[in-house]
């Protein structure tokens, strides 16, 4: 019998992702392009979440927007291959103060030596009371891409769009007109540049199911 790896909570026959850094702290309302220097050598394709309380019992992933009648509230992130960029814009200044956890992957098409993040974890580097994403496939791309994955089910999908020299994720799964953008089906990925400066999209795709 064939072995499906969305029956196991970590499989290692299948590849996992590696946190190749690691960022935490936070930002007062209105602190726009705060720069971090990562030190990497490479732009890492950066993801992680924000929360209002320190204790992280209200997390929301990055990229993070609130639009409502009273107030719009956003928290986004994206890296080149010096810095981290953050910036959170409230308009009418409430909350005053975000906490942000920020992870990055070492891209597909990076061959560096990094450091190791261990002194970051706490007592279980691996626990299986949580699950572990079995790689599919990645890559980048840098026009218009179809990629096959045929899994028959939407599978987890993670993509980072190029811009400028700054890489960021793109948080949602669907195609605009001036992109870039996304959509996952059960048999491909769909990237579009359409009218954007976009240079590439990073992209990793899992035997997760969505």
């Amino acid at each position: 019998m064939a072995i499906n790896p969305r029956d196991f909570l970590l499989n290692t026959d299948y590849e996992m992702d590696k946190i190749i850094y690691y960022k935490s702290g936070s930002l007062s309302v209105n602190q726009y392009d705060v720069t971090i220097s990562h030190g990497l050598g490479f732009t890492p394709l950066i993801f992680g979440v924000c929360a209002f309380n320190s204790d992280y019992s209200d997390p929301r992933a990055i990229p993070f927007t609130s639009v409502t009648q009273q107030n719009t509230t956003s928290f986004t992130a994206s890296a080149n291959n010096s810095n981290i960029k953050l910036s959170y814009i409230s308009y009418n200044g409430s909350p005053g103060q975000i906490y942000y956890r920020i992870y990055g992957f070492e891209p597909s098409d990076s061959t560096a030596n990094v450091a190791s993040t261990c002194n970051n974890a706490n007592e279980f580097i691996l626990n299986t009371d949580y699950n572990y994403c079995k790689l599919y496939k990645k890559g980048t791309a840098g026009n218009d891409t179809t990629i096959n994955h045929n899994l028959g089910y939407i599978p987890q999908v993670l993509v980072w769009s190029d811009i400028g020299g700054w890489t960021a994720p793109i948080e949602e799964s669907s195609l605009y007109s001036n992109g870039p953008g996304a959509r996952i089906t059960t048999s491909d990925l769909i990237l579009q540049f359409s009218l954007t400066n976009a240079s590439r999209m990073h992209y990793r795709i899992y035997y997760d199911e969505a």
